[in-house]
């Protein structure tokens, strides 16, 4: 599935209203700010409207809030999923793409050893990210965690159809990049590991069966 794609899911995820689209909007053009700031900043007549969609975007995942200074004021910071969620209200597909490019080495890498792997890889970021949003229970991660975790997830499902040459040649491509050749190779123990319980499990049963007859 296509970039373009992963937006669909991920306004169902995160659905905005035009006001919370607004307040993230002006959130990411004076770089945080207190409510009062973000009041004067959106051109919103009402600030209690201000106050209910900062409280709605926290909830939802897109803003952050860290109280700082003596006083204690509360300031409200946009998160990467928020910045996502802006950028996909204007269908911004290459802004997007540079977000997680600039935000993530090992997406950069990953873009640098193997371009193919990365733009499919868009997607899953995208969709991942989006899911964490809507979810109050997963932990936050950064972006490169995301990608580690949907790249680990391809591997996964790879090493299922290892002995076919597709899956072969997958695995060839997508580790000439460091980190991910780090990463197979620790998958590949946890596979050979598993798969030595998996065998001396059948070799039991396998006794045990002879033994009934």
């Amino acid at each position: 599935m296509s970039l373009f794609d992963s937006l669909e899911i991920l306004s169902y995820n995160v659905p905005t209203s035009q006001t919370e689209r607004k307040i993230l909007k002006t959130l990411t053009k004076i770089r945080g700010g207190n409510a009062y700031a973000i009041w004067k900043a959106s051109g919103l007549k009402h600030y209690p409207t201000v106050l209910r969609t900062l409280r709605k975007l926290e909830e939802k995942g897109c803003i952050e809030v860290s109280v700082q200074g003596i006083r204690k004021q509360k300031q409200h910071f946009v998160t990467p999923l928020g910045t996502i969620v802006s950028l996909a209200s204007e269908k911004n597909l290459l802004k997007i793409r540079e977000f997680i490019e600039d935000n993530s080495s090992k997406f950069r890498e990953l873009k640098k050893g193997s371009a193919e792997d990365a733009d499919d890889l868009l997607f899953n970021v995208v969709q991942s990210m989006s899911f964490r949003g809507r979810s109050k229970k997963l932990p936050k991660k950064s972006i490169d965690e995301i990608v580690e975790d949907e790249i680990s997830e391809h591997l996964a499902n790879t090493f299922l159809s290892i002995q076919e040459k597709d899956s072969m040649d997958t695995i060839t491509r997508i580790t000439k990049v460091p980190w991910v050749r780090q990463l197979v190779l620790k998958e590949i123990e946890g596979y050979l590991d598993w798969s030595k319980k998996q065998v001396e499990e059948l070799e039991k049963l396998k006794a045990n069966l002879m033994l009934k007859r």
